[in-house]
């Protein structure tokens, strides 16, 4: 308005301001809580940090974790694998449900291995120092058993461990025996099995093989 001196606005002015003003703070809150609400939680390593034993020949070791936005990306970022392992995606049937990656590979030379994992997940990532040892003991016999038929009598097979200092002891470690079936300390695998099913002998439920040194094989 012409003549009007300058100074404090009028009033009419004055109010869209605080309009826009208040408009424009909740603007920025609205953003911050979006970004608030879908950051990515850090991801946590669940597997290891000691990958147990495996022997010379093939590991399948699954890599797993949780958090993150639910995919994972993992690599190997300080140490060495066991030779003929690496990092790998095209994981087998049996792995846990998620784990989309392993330790993966024919292993070929015994030792104990350190080295240092990581995963990234949702723009996050975690670190885990591990260790995997590899014995240089092996079971001559083969992956797959013979089928066992309900209440027959399976006829009695010996476990063979090659590579071995000394006396062994063969124990499941993981799993169970189907039902009916048993697996003697000297290695001899036999019984009656009571119910039919897909879970076959001590390749399915892991051998444990221990010699002296506390040297052992899960096969």
């Amino acid at each position: 308005m012409m003549g009007e001196p300058y100074g404090e606005p009028a009033a009419e002015c004055r109010e869209l301001s605080m309009v826009s003003l208040h408009i424009q703070s909740v603007a920025v809150a609205v953003y911050l809580l979006a970004c608030l609400s879908t950051a990515s939680a850090q991801p946590v390593i669940t597997s290891g940090p000691n990958y147990c034993c495996g022997s010379i020949g093939e590991i399948n070791q699954a890599l797993t974790a949780t958090g993150g936005n639910g995919t994972y990306t993992w690599s190997l970022v300080a140490g060495s694998l066991p030779t003929g392992l690496s990092i790998r995606t095209d994981v087998p049937n049996n792995f846990p449900a998620g784990a989309t990656a392993g330790l993966i590979g024919v292993a070929t030379s015994a030792g104990t291995y350190s080295f240092t994992l990581q995963v990234v997940s949702g723009g996050q990532s975690a670190t885990q120092s591990a260790t995997m040892h590899i014995s240089p003991l092996i079971l001559k016999d083969f992956s797959t058993f013979l089928d066992a038929f309900a209440n027959a009598v399976y006829p009695p097979y010996q476990l063979t461990a090659l590579n071995n200092a000394g006396p062994v002891t063969f124990t499941v470690s993981n799993g169970a025996l189907p039902p009916g079936m048993t697996l003697t300390a000297d290695g001899i695998f036999s019984g009656t099995p009571t119910m039919p099913g897909n879970s076959v002998g001590p390749s399915a439920s892991q051998v444990t093989v221990h010699v002296p040194r506390s040297i052992s094989l899960d096969k």
